[in-house]
């Protein structure tokens, strides 16, 4: 189609300006939880964190493997992710600093473990990084971050979300609320069993750790807080409120809401 076709069925590219704008609307409400924005003392309840700042080539060069492009990386681009997997022993966990490749497969069969720079170059293949890469590229008040976390072997039954509103913790649920659990060869939904029967034991750890720990260093009003609970708490990330999933809460739920907790209820069996 020529730009005069384009014309006359009211299409036309973007300019510069309005792409800057869309990726700065897009930036705003996820800023304050970026990682590098986190206050001190969340970062001090969380994973060991390696940041590693692209250059604007850099960043061009790591969206370049989703145009087919045999271009090897530039000997900076190599380094940085060589130096962040290089630093945990048994493994980092890589992401954007704006979000993780969550969907990808290979991540998924190897519970999101990268150990080494090819690691890290398989779990690029997600449609999550794709589009916060091509935000990045219109993109002026922040550079594209690499995160390398320590990796740790987070059980799905461990993983739960948390929402604060106007600072207050509205609600807690299972973070892992879809799917079974087929290694108990019956219908329990997945992560459920090592949850049932301790829910007020979990609602009141939860609740201590974000009434103590977490509300008193908040940055904004509403915030979800994502937490994994093993021999202690350990807050895993930070994540905008009214943007991320609920769980198994609705946001219109959660304006009334004011510390309850859900998991996934046990099923009626089918004799």
């Amino acid at each position: 189609m020529t730009g005069k076709e384009a014309d006359c069925i009211g299409l036309k590219m973007p300019t510069a300006e309005e792409s800057r704008q869309v990726s700065e609307n897009w930036i705003a409400p996820l800023r304050p939880c970026l990682y590098t924005q986190w206050p001190e003392q969340y970062r001090e309840l969380s994973f060991g964190t390696k940041v590693e700042v692209l250059t604007a080539s850099e960043a061009s060069e790591l969206a370049g493997i989703f145009q087919d492009k045999d271009d090897p990386w530039s000997p900076g681009l190599q380094s940085k992710i060589k130096r962040g997997v290089s630093l945990f022993t048994n493994g980092c966990f890589f992401r954007l600093e704006s979000r993780s490749p969550k969907d990808n497969y290979w991540g998924e069969a190897t519970n999101f473990r990268a150990c080494s720079f090819h690691d890290v170059k398989k779990l690029l293949y997600s449609e999550r990084i794709l589009d916060d890469l091509a935000r990045y590229s219109s993109l002026e008040s922040e550079p594209v971050r690499l995160l390398f976390r320590e990796w740790h072997p987070i059980r799905k039954s461990e993983e739960f979300r948390c929402f604060i509103k106007d600072r207050k913790l509205a609600g807690i649920s299972q973070y892992h609320y879809a799917g079974f659990d087929e290694c108990w060869h019956e219908n329990v939904p997945l992560a459920f069993a090592e949850i049932y029967g301790r829910q007020e034991e979990r609602k009141a750890t939860i609740s201590a750790f974000i009434e103590e720990k977490v509300i008193p260093h908040l940055h904004v009003d509403d915030l979800v807080v994502d937490l994994w609970i093993d021999q202690r708490v350990t807050l895993i990330e930070i994540n905008p409120y009214g943007l991320s999933d609920p769980c198994l809460f609705t946001y219109q739920e959660l304006e009334n809401c004011l510390g309850e907790f859900r998991c996934v209820q046990r099923p009626k069996m089918v004799l």
